[in-house]
């Protein structure tokens, strides 16, 4: 889901050139959520490889969450003629037994020329 004043998002990649931008407003400011499912039938990182069975740092079938749910928070943009800034908070939930959930922070400067 997208709030906010932003340019069209299939009408450019991003953000637009002087000559892109004629005629569209000078200020992008926007918020963006997004929530994503996974569902996981064979994990190689946590498990293994498929033809390795030897190495002792892999967890059993039953250690693995099999549904996992990762949400972008919210997506905050700023935009002014060539140039934009985002910040975007990313939370996922376990991916096994016993671990916990994990959260990040992605910074992105976009600048057109």
């Amino acid at each position: 889901m997208r709030l906010g004043q932003r340019t069209a998002t299939f009408g450019s990649l991003g953000v637009n050139s002087k000559a892109g931008r004629a005629g569209q407003p000078r200020l992008q400011a926007y918020g963006e959520v997004q929530a994503e499912g996974r569902l996981v039938g064979y994990n190689a990182t946590l498990q293994g490889g498929l033809l390795n069975h030897r190495n002792p740092y892999v967890l059993p079938a039953s250690a693995i969450r099999r549904t996992i749910v990762v949400t972008s928070t919210g997506t905050v943009g700023l935009g002014y003629a060539g140039l934009r800034l985002e910040a975007l908070p990313t939370w996922i939930s376990p991916e096994f037994t016993g671990s916990r959930t994990h959260r990040w922070n992605t910074l992105g400067i976009l600048v057109a020329f």
